[in-house]
Formats: structure tokens, sequence, C-alpha cells
């Protein structure tokens, strides 16, 4: 899938990337991405907010899954780690 992880806020090396949860619930949100990109273009008028609506209550479960999972140093105080996912596309040449 070729998605790359961008450390915005916190220590990313908290994070145990040995961690099926964790691994499981970026995977999924690529897949998601990957669903929504081939099948929007199908849908029609009428069923868009059908699908945003499962879309998005999919990506918030998994979102949420992504909160509870544990950081692999334990510290005194609660750490925030925020990461931009995105696909590593190729680019395209003029």
């Amino acid at each position: 899938m070729k998605f790359k992880i961008r450390p915005l806020v916190g220590d990313i090396s908290l994070l145990n990337f040995k961690d099926w949860r964790l691994l499981e619930a970026l995977w999924s949100l690529g897949k998601l991405d990957d669903f929504f990109e081939r099948e929007i273009g199908g849908v029609s008028k009428e069923e868009k907010k059908t699908f945003f609506q499962v879309v998005e209550q999919i990506r918030g479960k998994l979102e949420t899954q992504l909160a509870n999972i544990h950081f692999k140093k334990r510290t005194q105080t609660p750490q925030v780690i925020e990461m931009e996912i995105f696909k590593d596309s190729p680019r395209k040449k003029n």
C-alpha cells in the first residue's frame, strides 16, 4: 500500500511498531482509504450521504483503536502523539 507515517507531535519512538493492534489499525485505515478512492466514483448522489456516514463510522472506530494503544515506555506524564499517515504515490510528470 506504500503508506508513510510522518510524526507531527510527540515522540514516535514511544510507539511499539511490533504491536499487532497498532499495525492492524494502520493497515485497516489504509485499506479503508483504498476502498473509498476506488468506490466513491460509483456512488450515486442519493447514496453519497450514507456512504460517507459508513466510511466515517469505520474511520472513527479505527482512530479510537489507535488512541487506545499503549506506549512501549511508561512515562510519568501522559504522552500525546499525532501522526500524519499518507499514501506514497508516484508523482506524475508533466
